[in-house]
């Protein structure tokens, strides 16, 4: 896992915990689940780009690759 993601990860922990203590003011409690929510995203975003970058898997037996143009 990359130290982006990671270090994401590690937010989103400690923010969820802050937001299940039921100790922030409704307003508070709003403003963190939006940052969660964009953390959420971002992290998203990591592993997708993560997974774009790998080698594609080789295709099955039978399977044929679309023609590309028009």
């Amino acid at each position: 896992m990359s130290d982006d993601l990671m270090r994401i990860a590690r937010r989103l922990e400690e923010d969820a915990s802050r937001l299940a203590s039921g100790e922030l003011d409704d307003a508070t409690a709003a403003k963190l689940a939006e940052e969660i929510a964009k953390a959420a995203a971002e992290a998203a975003a990591l592993v997708e780009r993560a997974l774009r970058d790998q080698a594609p898997a080789p295709r099955a037996p039978g399977q044929e690759s679309l023609p590309l143009g028009g």
